[in-house]
């Protein structure tokens, strides 16, 4: 009796499987070709923290996508407040299977902010060389996987990586130190292919912080249209191959 029931149940197991491929090839090939789906990965940056508009930089790329662009554009937000690249790693395990994840046409990962405030003593204050360093190479590391991940999944998708920005543009060498972690995260984003790096820092270079920030960290609708500009015009002028 073992063994009937074996076979069925393998038999049953090959079905799904089939079905499932089959299905997200149909829905593939259901969606219209001027329509595009953008997945965001991130933390609190990508979730919208401090827009008093509730928009972030999500919503503003959107409305610019779909008002500047011959596509129609829907970006689903999976930024979650307080991530760190490693939290990242593991949450794409999870989107690998969403429905959603299946159809992006791009990709935007926007992490590493909560890395270097962790590396620099919760509050961006505390500078040890060591403590960044070590940091510094599993934040790249992780990127590399992300990244690699990513790809390993959806080979064809462009993946647009969002560089950091330092929230106390006063310190010369907290700069020195973003400029330095995007460096080396722009060297990670040359060796995978369809992937571009967008810098962020010097877009708040000469900005009166109140206003362009919420808080000590987070951007308020002016200063999240300032990265939303940004990626948008790059967007705007790549088509999707």
């Amino acid at each position: 009796m073992k063994k009937p029931l074996i076979t069925t149940l393998g038999i049953l197991l090959a079905a799904a499987i089939l079905y499932g491929l089959y299905a997200y090839q149909f829905d593939a090939e259901l969606k219209p070709e001027d329509e595009q789906t953008i997945i965001a990965l991130g933390d609190s940056l990508t979730y919208g923290i401090g827009d008093e508009k509730k928009q972030g930089y999500i919503g503003q790329l959107q409305k610019k996508l779909n008002q500047q662009s011959d596509y129609t554009f829907t970006i689903h937000n999976f930024g979650i407040p307080g991530q760190e690249s490693s939290d990242l790693l593991e949450q794409l395990e999870s989107i690998k299977v969403n429905e959603t994840f299946n159809e992006a046409d791009w990709i935007i990962v926007y992490i590493g902010t909560n890395d270097l405030r962790t590396a620099t003593g919760g509050n961006f204050q505390s500078i040890s060389k060591e403590v960044i360093a070590k940091k510094k190479e599993l934040y790249t590391r992780n990127m590399d996987e992300l990244l690699t991940g990513i790809q390993e999944f959806n080979s064809s998708v462009p993946i647009i990586v969002v560089g950091l920005y330092n929230p106390f543009q006063q310190s010369n060498q907290l700069n020195e130190i973003v400029s330095d972690w995007d460096n080396s995260v722009k060297d990670i984003v040359q060796q995978h292919k369809h992937t571009h790096f967008i810098p962020t820092n010097d877009l708040l270079e000469d900005k009166e912080k109140e206003d362009y920030f919420s808080d000590a960290l987070h951007l308020n609708h002016k200063g999240y249209r300032l990265i939303a500009e940004r990626i948008g015009s790059y967007m705007v002028d790549t088509k999707p191959e």
